[in-house]
């Protein structure tokens, strides 16, 4: 939802499910059979997305071969229109768009089938885990927030296009070391917020900054700051809530990452 605007297909749909927001999607991705012998007894799966009123909860046993839709799960659009002509043997226009919508319709059922693990999950017994951002500005704010000495540290790694699991639809955050530079298209009331000790002495090269103390600058749609060296910060999103989001974060500046190497 965050930097999505009211013309996105999506937006009514964001809107129903309370707005969510996503500033920075992080994927974890770890073996399968590493979680069912973790977790023994408290696995489950949905045949559907769990926002939804009527998707339903099975075990790992026999109901759950019967109900989990396997053969649409990673099946294409492409697959899709493929599987309605041959289906649709004569081209009738009507019955053709009335055969893909309900294969549509199964296709994104089955790709929101949800693989569920009961009361709690403990990632640290899980030795093949993976986490996966979409940018190098991502895991350096992921590891400042965790710490460098944290077990994931190291698992923090970046989508080079190798899993093809990212839109690239977020606003993106921009930061070199001395520029900070943050956009968004989000058409409701809302605010950028940069929080730092230094926030009055930052030096605002552009955007739209409606005030600056000594501790904060705010703005709106764009902003673009030229930064001290090593001074801790973070940039927030105010929705029209007065949600809070925090899109990025640089508390331990002294942290020095080059390449794989945290130090």
């Amino acid at each position: 939802m965050l930097g999505m605007n009211e013309s996105d297909p999506y937006y009514q749909r964001a809107l129903l499910l309370g707005s969510p927001k996503c500033p920075v999607p992080v994927f974890f991705r770890f073996p399968l059979s590493e979680v069912l012998d973790t977790n023994a007894g408290r696995c489950n799966v949905s045949d559907g997305n769990m926002q939804t009123n009527w998707a339903q909860v099975f075990p790992i046993g026999p109901e759950l071969f019967q109900n989990f839709d396997f053969n649409f799960l990673y099946k294409t659009f492409e697959d899709i229109l493929q599987l309605t002509k041959t289906e649709v043997s004569n081209y009738d226009r009507a019955y053709f768009r009335q055969i893909l919508n309900g294969f549509l319709q199964r296709l994104q059922s089955a790709s929101q089938q949800e693989f569920l693990v009961k009361d709690y999950f403990e990632l640290e017994k899980i030795a093949g885990i993976e986490i996966i951002v979409p940018n190098e500005n991502a895991r350096r704010a992921l590891i400042q927030m965790i710490g460098s000495d944290h077990i994931f540290a190291e698992r923090i790694q970046i989508d080079n296009g190798w899993l093809n699991i990212f839109h690239y639809k977020n606003a993106a955050v921009n930061f070199d070391g001395e520029q900070l530079t943050f956009k968004t298209t989000y058409s409701r009331p809302h605010e950028l917020i940069f929080e730092s000790q230094s926030a009055g002495e930052t030096e605002i090269t552009d955007g739209f900054p409606l005030k600056q103390s000594s501790q904060q600058v705010t703005a709106m749609k764009h902003i673009s700051l030229r930064l001290k060296p090593n001074i801790p910060f973070t940039l927030k999103f105010r929705d029209e809530k007065r949600q809070e989001w925090v899109i990025f974060e640089n508390q331990n500046p002294q942290i020095a990452i080059y390449g794989d190497h945290i130090y």
